[in-house]
């Protein structure tokens, strides 16, 4: 990229994210101002480089004050920051993971099944079905509690007439 073309970016062009790049280029204005004014700055605790992976501001004052002894190296960034397919980020990868081997799982007491806890495929009855069946049992002797229509009808010798109504006058066309 043309905005870091300086030689304090030359070690980290092409190997850096831009956005890495950016930030740390603000952080580098805020330390040029601290060495050129003088202003005290306090002990560097490393929070800011653990957090964001990127140079801290004492790293940079430490830059500029070298005058040309110290460059900003790859190594100042966190792997996350380095752009894929750089040769430095290859060399580092981490190695997958080993392949897992199959082994034969050995039960010494074999687990009972789900349902019946039997080999067989019949089910328990549930909770409701035993009811059913214990009020089915009580209920021999009595009369059965439902009827079909035309028994309902018949029982007590009355026809089911339907009462005319007339059809709304409102509302239909041509009435």
């Amino acid at each position: 990229p043309v905005l870091f073309r300086n030689h304090n970016y030359s070690a980290v062009v092409k190997i850096i994210s831009v956005h890495a790049l950016k930030e740390t280029n603000k952080k580098w204005r805020e330390a040029h101002k601290i060495v050129v004014r003088g202003i005290t700055r306090s002990d560097c605790n490393g929070v800011y480089r653990r957090i964001h992976g990127r140079p801290c501001l004492h790293d940079l004052i430490a830059i500029i004050e070298s005058a040309g002894a110290l460059k900003l190296m790859p190594e100042h960034f966190d792997k996350h920051w380095w752009l894929p397919g750089t040769a430095s980020a290859r060399a580092s990868r981490v190695v997958g993971p080993a392949p897992r081997e199959k082994r034969q799982r050995v039960e010494e007491h074999p687990r009972p099944h789900q349902a019946g806890h039997g080999i067989d495929s019949t089910r328990e009855p549930s909770r409701f079905e035993l009811v059913e069946k214990s009020l089915d049992t009580s209920r021999v002797g009595m009369a059965p509690l439902t009827m079909s229509y035309q028994e309902l009808l018949h029982q007590d010798d009355e026809e089911f007439q339907q009462e005319f109504l007339r059809p709304r006058s409102w509302g239909h066309a041509g009435l």
